[in-house]
């Protein structure tokens, strides 16, 4: 593509984020505006100064890791009022944003802009959850009856032990946490709705490219059995200072 991939994918996990925040009630309706993102296609937005400056911070703090390969999963938990989790939103990498560099940007746009209105349609794989929302770890809550949210990451091992550090200064480390119980407590077998996959460039014979970017939700209030997970280094966003 013409534009930067990590670009678009910061825009993408931005709008992404908001649209998350959005249809699970976290901040009233009237906080969000359509705006033209990834070739003017319209997506959530916060209207909370606020809010707008501490997701768009935490997705352009996220390009390092992309640039590197080293962003693993970003994982969006939504606890309930009573503060019992209620789902997880997951956009996951599981190859090379670089492979996406050969798409077109029409491409691009378009699997990006599809995962988005799957986000948006998500809740009707959901329960509603406990109400509309304030930050856990984020900006400071305005409503005490909605639900609460905070963002973590897992990152992958450097493949050169002396590279630096995948995330920055603002995040802090949490090494070792399992997937299966995982960063923001999901309960192992909580069930997993896939969203969206958007796949890198096609191969040499035309052979459809790899998952590059998959999104998918963790239903916590519903559950099946599953297999244990591996474990995962994982990072969580420290509190502004």
């Amino acid at each position: 593509m013409q534009d930067d991939v990590y670009d678009s994918l910061v825009l993408f996990l931005q709008s992404a984020l908001f649209t998350v925040l959005r249809v699970r009630g976290v901040y009233p309706e009237d906080s969000f505006h359509r705006k033209p993102v990834l070739g003017h296609r319209p997506s959530w937005w916060s209207s909370l100064r606020e809010v707008e400056e501490y997701v768009c911070g935490l997705c352009e703090s996220l390009r390092p890791a992309m640039r590197r390969d080293r962003l693993r999963r970003v994982l969006v938990p939504i606890c309930e009022v009573s503060g019992d989790l209620s789902e997880r939103y997951i956009v996951e990498f599981p190859a090379d944003p670089q492979l996406m560099a050969a798409c077109s940007d029409e491409e691009v746009y378009d699997s990006l802009g599809d995962a988005l209105t799957k986000l948006e349609m998500s809740p009707a794989l959901l329960g509603p959850n406990g109400g509309a929302g304030a930050a856990a770890a984020a900006p400071p809550r305005q409503h005490h009856s909605r639900p609460t949210w905070e963002v973590l990451v897992e990152t992958r091992e450097p493949r050169d032990s002396a590279r630096e550090e995948a995330l920055g200064a603002r995040w802090s480390t949490h090494g070792g946490l399992p997937l299966a119980a995982g960063p923001g407590g999901v309960p192992a077998g909580a069930v997993l709705e896939p969203l969206r996959s958007v796949l890198g460039a096609r191969g040499p014979r035309g052979e459809a490219g790899p998952v590059v970017v998959s999104v998918y939700v963790e239903d916590a209030t519903r559950h099946r059995p599953r297999s244990p997970a591996t474990g995962a280094a994982a990072a969580r966003l420290a509190p502004a200072s």
